[in-house]
């Protein structure tokens, strides 16, 4: 049964795009789901109906439950999903509020890597030089704090799997001791390996 549906652009490059956070975490906690990738073209009309039914940001990524609610938003998207799984979020209000700290910290990552390879490409070079040194620094300095390869140490969080897919959206191959572990980890999880082995393949 599938219980979710998450929406993404399909011509936009290969797994980079926020919906691809949602992908990784649906893949790890096993949770039967569809990835529905629209080219984006067609996006213009799809999103005035979504709008017209309630949808309001008219924005993607997207999830749509199995009642044909959706839910917006990257970060809201993950909250609600941790939410539901009973994990991913830490176990109190001050591990929730870490995690919360280091997902918005990764969307401000994740904006200049957007503005900078896409919107302007040719602010790239710089762009690794200045903007990426300074985010690096800081979500290592998080990654520092616990003992553990995940941002709460043992337990993974949503916030994880942010981290990581800005790391590999930007083809990061040099990090700091901490992040780098939290790469090599979060690679070995049973479920995401098997994803990454098949996106290989395909």
């Amino acid at each position: 049964m599938c219980y979710y549906n998450t929406y993404l652009f399909i011509d936009f490059p290969k797994d980079c795009g926020r919906g691809e956070n949602i992908k990784l975490l649906l893949e790890d906690a096993g949770v039967p789901h569809e990835y529905c990738l629209h080219p984006f073209s067609d996006w213009p009309k799809i999103r005035d109906e979504w709008i017209h039914n309630g949808y309001l940001t008219g924005t993607l990524p997207a999830l749509e439950t199995k009642d044909g609610k959706k839910y917006f938003h990257t970060v809201p998207i993950l909250c609600f999903l941790s939410k539901q799984l009973g994990k991913y979020y830490g176990k109190n209000a001050y591990e929730e509020h870490i995690v919360d700290v280091v997902a918005d910290t990764t969307n401000d990552f994740y904006d200049s890597f957007v503005q900078n390879n896409y919107l302007q490409p040719e602010n790239r070079e710089n762009h690794l030089k200045n903007d990426v040194p300074t985010h690096i620094d800081r979500l290592e300095r998080f990654y520092g704090v616990n003992s553990g390869p995940y941002l709460l140490g043992f337990e993974i969080s949503f916030a994880d799997f942010q981290v990581y897919h800005v790391i590999r959206d930007e083809q990061l191959t040099e990090l700091p001791p901490h992040l780098t572990i939290l790469v090599n980890t979060f690679e070995e999880r049973p479920n995401i390996k098997k994803y990454l082995e098949a996106k290989k393949i395909n």
